[in-house]
């Protein structure tokens, strides 16, 4: 669905993208110190994906990459709870916290049956860097595109999560502009206005495997990617307005060059 940004959004968030939570926090929430791996953090996020050391995503999808490393009794109580059930979880969240641990994945149990994440601290630190640079590029071509055009006021579309912490920095700092977030392909129907820009927050690519995991749980590669990419620049290209701006923020700046690309 498309969403319009709230404007009430703590700073916090523009400097912390997962909701850190903190050790004189643990105990209101439930949270054993002992599950909290040395060298991480407790958050109420989480990255959209982190490679797991057997395998697959730290955040989800790993047991089955390691499911045959699981003994008997683990496999039979995993089999033997519903994940959308509190009351279970609560009551096996001690079990549950072992087996993450033991085989590696990032995800833990408070005792009110709460999921919760560990995030490495390398990891936090990166990415509030690295949000705060992308926010700061992303903000340059804002500005330069209201005085090209002398607009008080845009609309900008951005291809990604609702909560995704660029978006939110964004719109902390331009308050005067109508953010939307275009988070499913069903989303470029709701929009009924033409877009003076769009964002994607990270390479194309990346966007749309994580769109399509989160979604249905399955991976794109080779000519589907290539269609969904393709089809997904086509939907961008008729939201935007004639002199509309479609802008792809890379991790890092590549060297300037005096080589031209031209672009059809």
């Amino acid at each position: 669905m498309i969403s319009n940004r709230s404007r009430s959004h703590d700073t916090f968030w523009s400097e912390d993208p997962f909701g850190i939570i903190k050790p004189d926090e643990y105990d209101a929430l439930g949270i054993n110190a002992s599950d909290v791996t040395h060298g991480t953090l407790a958050a109420h996020h989480h990255p959209p994906l982190l490679s797991s050391r057997f395998g697959g995503n730290a955040y989800g999808f790993g047991f089955f990459e390691i499911y045959d490393r699981l003994e008997e009794e683990d496999i039979r109580l995993i089999r033997s709870i519903t994940f959308n059930n509190q009351e279970q979880i609560k009551n096996h969240a001690s079990d549950l916290n072992r087996i993450y641990k033991k085989i590696g994945l990032l995800i833990r149990f408070s005792t009110q049956g709460k999921p919760y994440y560990l995030i490495p601290a390398q990891f936090v630190s990166e990415s509030v860097r690295n949000i705060k640079d992308k926010a700061d590029e992303i903000s340059k071509v804002i500005s330069f595109h209201c005085k090209k055009y002398k607009k008080d006021s845009l609309v900008i579309g951005a291809l990604t999560h609702d909560d995704d912490p660029i978006i939110n920095n964004l719109s902390l700092r331009f308050k005067e502009h109508n953010f939307r977030i275009i988070n499913t392909p069903a989303s470029f129907g709701f929009i009924k206005e033409p877009l003076d820009m769009v964002i994607l927050t990270r390479d194309i690519y990346r966007t749309i495997l994580l769109e399509k995991l989160r979604r249905t749980g399955e991976t794109l590669s080779g000519k589907r990617l290539e269609r969904h990419t393709l089809y997904t620049i086509g939907k961008i290209w008729k939201v935007l307005k004639p002199d509309g701006e479609i802008l792809i923020i890379a991790n890092s700046q590549p060297e300037k060059t005096n080589r031209t690309a031209k672009v059809s």
